[in-house]
């Protein structure tokens, strides 16, 4: 699924930042292996609906606003 979520401007890194802290307790735990047979934790993927990310970036829109 895409969807496309209006973020008014705000910085990439603050609203990144705040989604992985928001989101940290849904945070999957799993790993992949690389090109190079290597294996890495993700740490990019979280097991979250998207109303809980539409309402994650409003919380973020209000908090910086203020």
């Amino acid at each position: 699924m895409v969807s496309y979520i209006e973020t008014a401007h705000l910085p990439v890194a603050k609203i990144e930042s705040y989604l992985h802290h928001r989101f940290s307790d849904k945070r999957l735990e799993l790993s992949v292996l690389s090109p190079n047979g290597q294996e890495v934790a993700v740490k990019e993927w979280f097991l979250v609906s998207l109303e809980e990310i539409e309402q994650a970036v409003e919380d973020l829109k209000k908090a910086i606003s203020r």
